[in-house]
């Protein structure tokens, strides 16, 4: 159909896209893929988000963490990490053990509470 997306960008200006062929639309410009487009807006959205980068770029275990303080100790021994850098990240280590101990134990509270209920609520009185 046409070498050149029939469609105009937000400037006004003509879409320098080159449509799937058959079509006259690249799949930005597509008027029936609005549906679909505003899928991907979510989607690409969802993964820039700050949360989405910081939980990426967290620890996923204890054992992680761990492995990070001692690769962190090999470095400052080795004259590669200031020790002011290795103190901060001991810090946040700290946090983050308490943070996990803390959930750990809301979870347990939580599991307790509901088979509490659970159990009650299966008794006549």
């Amino acid at each position: 159909m046409a070498d050149r997306c029939l469609g105009r960008n937000k400037d006004g200006g003509t879409c320098s896209a080159q449509p799937p062929p058959g079509a006259g639309y690249c799949l930005w410009h597509d008027p029936a893929r609005e549906t679909e487009r505003a899928t991907w807006r979510r989607q690409g959205g969802a993964g820039r988000s700050t949360a989405n980068r910081v939980h990426k770029r967290l620890p996923r275990t204890l054992g992680d963490v761990q492995g990070t303080l001692l690769r962190a100790l090999a470095a400052v021994e080795a004259g590669e990490l200031e020790p002011a850098r290795a103190n901060a990240m001991g810090a946040l280590a700290r946090v983050i053990l308490t943070v996990t101990e803390y959930a750990t134990l809301e979870e347990r509270i939580a599991a307790l509470e509901a088979a509490t209920t659970a159990s009650a609520g299966g008794r006549a009185s």
